[in-house]
């Protein structure tokens, strides 16, 4: 019997290990599909020139972001309120799920906060400037997923084995 309980040791570890990378990783395809996302509203804007609600509501049909649940959350929350109120309810949201840390959620917030005060060349310059202070932020999340994440799935993993051997 005790080796059972000293390989649910080495397997409870190996998944401790395993979360903590996956929530790493979780970040950097938040982070990606941001991205991919100030692109999507940078095209829209360019052949539509609708206003924000309803270039939001339009990405929000399209394929490209139906699985995403910040786009589907804003578009959801439009009917009834200002589009930089239900962007920064849902980024709360997607903060409190741990796909983003409060500087990300900081940096999105900003690019709410002036979104739809310009003419068309303006908000292009406006999703431009932060799409790229997106990418940084990605290119750093993806920076410590590749270094810590590999790490925290050996420490797992050792952490377990280490376990069962100090208890059989």
């Amino acid at each position: 019997m005790g080796w059972i309980g000293g390989l649910l040791m080495v397997v409870a570890g190996t998944g401790m290990g395993l979360y903590a990378s996956h929530r790493l990783r979780r970040r950097v395809v938040f982070l990606e599909m941001c991205g991919r996302l100030l692109q999507g509203l940078w095209q829209e804007m360019s052949y539509t020139s609708l206003p924000m609600p309803d270039l939001w509501q339009r990405l929000a049909q399209g394929e490209a972001f139906a699985a995403f649940p910040l786009v589907q959350e804003v578009a959801k929350e439009l009917s009834h309120i200002p589009f930089a109120d239900a962007f920064a309810s849902a980024l709360e949201k997607a903060e409190g799920e741990g796909a983003m840390l409060p500087s990300d959620r900081q940096l999105l917030l900003e690019f709410a906060a002036g979104c739809g005060h310009t003419d068309l060349e303006g908000q292009q310059a406006h999703i431009e400037y932060y799409r790229s202070l997106l990418s940084a932020q990605e290119g750093e999340a993806r920076r410590v997923w590749q270094e810590k994440g590999r790490v925290y799935r050996v420490l797992g993993l050792t952490g377990g084995m280490a376990l069962m051997l100090l208890l059989m």
